[in-house]
């Protein structure tokens, strides 16, 4: 059985080294570890006009098909509803584009970082 307060704090320091990453690259880091009701959204980062709600995987290495696996529909759906919140908590972003990345964190760098890993549109049922 997974010890899971040992994963919150890899899970956490993967969001801190992604934080870092992300401001290293040009982006300001409005929130981190977002929560409603419904759920979470790990790093909110904006540079320009971008808005990007980004989920973080803490893992050494992730192929595509581990990644599907890794941010599921139900996932995604989550982190979509969970932006519509901020969005209508935060107008100031209401033109801004918007997109959904995906980081996978290894030790103490990013191994992939999926830009537009996902759509709001992808998720429709």
């Amino acid at each position: 059985m997974p010890d899971h307060s040992s994963l919150r704090a890899r899970g956490r320091t993967a969001e801190e080294v992604a934080s870092r990453l992300l401001e290293k690259g040009g982006w300001k880091v409005v929130c981190r570890n977002f929560r409603t009701s419904r759920g979470e959204i790990d790093i909110i980062a904006e540079r320009g006009n971008l808005l990007a709600f980004i989920e973080v995987k803490a893992a050494n290495r992730m192929t595509c098909q581990d990644l599907a696996h890794a941010v599921s529909p139900r996932k995604r759906r989550t982190i979509i509803e969970c932006s519509k919140h901020f969005l209508h908590l935060h107008r100031k972003y209401s033109t801004w584009h918007l997109r959904y990345d995906v980081m996978v964190m290894g030790a103490e760098q990013c191994t992939a970082h999926v830009e537009g890993a996902f759509a709001e549109h992808d998720e429709a049922t």
